[in-house]
């Protein structure tokens, strides 16, 4: 995609550090104690725009403090953004480094209970929680990831195979390289892979790393 902005094209992060200075103009108002973020939050949107109006409100609700970026005429920001998130609807949100979408996509977050988890940096902690899991490659931690909808990937001299649940809400069978074994077998099924692991008989891997 050609760039159709002028200068030089900043990141959301410098843009953030470049408006971040006292604006009273673009200051976050809520009418409740404000409460530090996990994550750092950022807006982009217009300073009129309905929706983008709705979601600054909307989080002003939250209680949380977020880094309101106006950029009604920033060419470059928002050609940015548009290549970045692949259309140019405003507003957009960003928790950290990731998009999460625009007013309806945060407005159906704020409704299932998500977006405080999210905010808080809930989200995270959990990602990093499960990256530990996913790292451990024990018999407890690979039970608790097949519990969780994680499908465990063997390979043995390049011969790919999984192990995963049936699924939930209550399954009754553990598949083995395809095979189902009953629920109580799972944990001898996991201790016999974790051995092979360590005697360096196989590989493991998550099939959600692979892409």
């Amino acid at each position: 995609m050609k760039w159709f902005g002028f200068g030089e094209r900043r990141t959301p992060e410098e843009n953030s550090k470049i408006r971040s200075q006292p604006n009273s103009s673009k200051a976050s108002r809520v009418t409740q104690p404000l409460q530090k973020p996990q994550t750092d939050i950022v807006v982009y949107g217009t300073g009129d725009g309905r929706r983008c109006r709705a979601l600054r409100e909307l989080l002003d609700e939250s209680g949380f403090t977020y880094r309101d970026e106006r950029v009604d005429e920033d060419l470059s920001t928002r050609a940015w953004l548009q290549r970045t998130t692949g259309n140019d609807a405003l507003p957009k949100l960003f928790i950290g480094a990731q998009y999460y979408g625009t007013y309806e996509d945060i407005q159906a977050l704020a409704l299932n209970g998500e977006l405080k988890r999210i905010l808080g940096g809930g989200a995270a902690m959990e990602e990093l929680e499960r990256k530990r899991l996913k790292a451990e490659m024990s018999v407890a931690s690979i039970i608790q990831l097949l519990r969780e909808e994680e499908s465990l990937v063997l390979n043995e001299e390049g011969v790919e195979t999984e192990t995963w649940l049936e699924p939930p809400p209550q399954p009754r069978l553990i598949l083995l390289e395809g095979e189902p074994h009953p629920i109580e077998e799972m944990e001898r099924i996991v201790t016999h892979i974790v051995e092979r692991h360590k005697r360096r008989e196989v590989s493991l891997s998550w099939r959600s790393d692979k892409g």
